[in-house]
């Protein structure tokens, strides 16, 4: 199953509080999105958004559940990040950058001038990823 199907639905069930203005924010970052969106299509022809404020409104229930979903998401990773020992080795470090250079059509000497030379800066991504894995794992286990 695709891992960020199974993470939110690990989310979906994780007890854990979610403070509104958790919420709020991430509602503010969605409508950001939906209105740059639609700037964009009206831009290059590909919709005319007469009235995209209506629109918004009409469409704010939608946006408000899925604020509320990525909330809970944001805050079950930092959960996990805080609870679980996810280390992320120099061999993680080195492997990431590889395969991000052979995805890039880069080299690792390249990534290492961007994400500096100890690769540090690819740590937090990581560790995030280890941390959803870590609860897809939790998903796939008997109970």
């Amino acid at each position: 199953m695709n891992p960020e199907i199974l993470f939110a639905q690990y989310a979906a069930q994780c007890p854990i509080e979610i403070p509104p203005e958790a919420v709020d924010e991430e509602l503010q970052e969605l409508v950001l999105e939906e209105k740059q969106r639609m700037q964009y299509e009206t831009l290059t022809g590909a919709a005319i958004h007469l009235a995209s404020q209506q629109e918004l409104d009409e469409r704010m229930e939608v946006l408000q559940a899925e604020a509320l979903c990525r909330a809970r998401e944001r805050l079950v990773l930092e959960k996990i990040l805080r609870e679980q020992p996810l280390p992320v080795t120099r061999e993680d470090l080195e492997a990431e950058a590889e395969a991000m250079a052979q995805r890039q059509g880069t080299t690792v000497e390249a990534l290492r001038r961007f994400f500096e030379e100890d690769l540090s800066m690819l740590q937090r991504d990581l560790k995030q990823r280890k941390a959803m894995a870590w609860a897809c794992a939790q998903m796939e286990e008997p109970v």
